[in-house]
């Protein structure tokens, strides 16, 4: 029976309609309740154990990451954005701690906040939920692929997709850029209807449920690089998906890149780029887009107060450091740790 049957004539009675109105009443009230818990990001207080839907959920775990960066008693945050390729850069750890504080003789807490597929939007909406700081570093780890992000990932960040927070900047860039926002996605409740899914079916699929599951940042490091026929297959498929709506792609990220900056300088971080390290093995394919690249890091170098690390060009890594066209081995990882603390922290930095 629908609810306006009941009011029909000859079919109601009033104790049905208290039913109905006292039904409507304490959903509305639960729904509050629910809102307020997720604006207020309670749910990221948990344990990372509890919030991953499996060991590779880089997703919630980030989300759990970010919320619970608190800077002040005189440490210094660091903190790294970006996609799947600076994930693998850099382990945050108190060993990595340890090491910053041999480096800089600063007492240090590196928060490595890149994802899996973390698009520029992403990165936008992960950087609006920072806490101000007196002092502190960002880091960007970008690369060509970064830029090739269309209108749908953006999208997608907005309404919550892999971040569900809401995020100012991102919605002045859609009414900047004459885009209707998405209306119910004020609401947590809609915005964070990906993440329970997925985490509900990811644990249901695997039978884990509430049990507690170590977060492993890197994918990899269980799984043989790929074949040099796998690896042109990869390609080919970028190639054809992705990069040839590359130039117009790109200028919107460009735009959404300086936004980023601004934020992130605006909350009192220092910020740096790093050209993240490809595999040499895969640069023709990107022939045709490396040009327009190049472009966008000259001009953001250009207009904005940062420091640029050309980590691609400076450590020249082979094939064999890669698992694939972008993401680091162990041996590829260890050699980047180790010319980041005894060359480059300190130009990030500043310190």
């Amino acid at each position: 029976m629908r609810i306006t049957d009941l009011f029909s004539k000859g079919q109601t009675s009033s104790s049905e309609v208290r039913v109905v109105v006292v039904s409507i009443f304490f959903a509305a009230i639960l729904l509050f309740v629910i809102e307020l818990v997720l604006r207020s990001s309670l749910l990221w207080k948990l344990s990372p154990a509890l919030l991953v839907s499996n060991s590779k959920d880089d997703w919630a775990a980030v989300s759990h990451k970010i919320v619970n960066i608190d800077p002040g008693n005189g440490i210094y945050p660091i903190v790294m954005l970006g996609g799947s390729s600076a994930r693998e850069l850099i382990t945050d750890n108190p060993k990595l701690d340890r090491e910053l504080f041999t480096a800089i003789q600063r007492e240090t807490e590196f928060t490595n906040l890149a994802s899996s597929s973390q698009s520029i939007a992403e990165t936008l909406v992960l950087a609006d939920q920072l806490k101000a700081t007196d002092e502190g570093s960002a880091i960007l780890g970008v690369n060509p692929y970064l830029f090739l992000k269309g209108m749908d990932d953006i999208k997608q960040a907005q309404e919550g997709f892999r971040f569900p927070f809401s995020s100012p900047s991102l919605d002045g860039f859609f009414d900047d850029s004459g885009i209707q926002r998405c209306f119910f996605c004020a609401l947590h409740v809609h915005r964070y209807r990906d993440v329970i899914a997925n985490w509900f079916s990811r644990r249901a699929e695997s039978k884990d449920y509430f049990d507690l599951i170590d977060y492993a940042q890197h994918y990899y490091d269980s799984s043989e690089p790929l074949t040099d026929r796998r690896l042109k297959r990869l390609e080919r498929e970028i190639r054809e998906k992705y990069l040839k709506h590359y130039e117009s792609n790109a200028a919107i990220n460009d735009v959404l890149m300086e936004r980023v900056i601004s934020v992130l300088a605006g909350k009192g971080y220092r910020v740096s780029l790093i050209n993240v390290p490809r595999n040499p093995d895969s640069e023709l394919n990107l022939s045709t887009v490396i040009g327009k690249y190049r472009q966008i890091l000259g001009e953001l170098q250009q207009s904005s107060d940062i420091h640029f690390w050309d980590a691609h060009k400076e450590l020249v890594l082979g094939g064999d450091s890669f698992y694939d066209h972008i993401h680091l081995t162990q041996g590829g990882r260890e050699q980047f740790r180790r010319t980041l603390l005894s060359e480059k922290i300190n130009d990030l930095t500043g310190l």
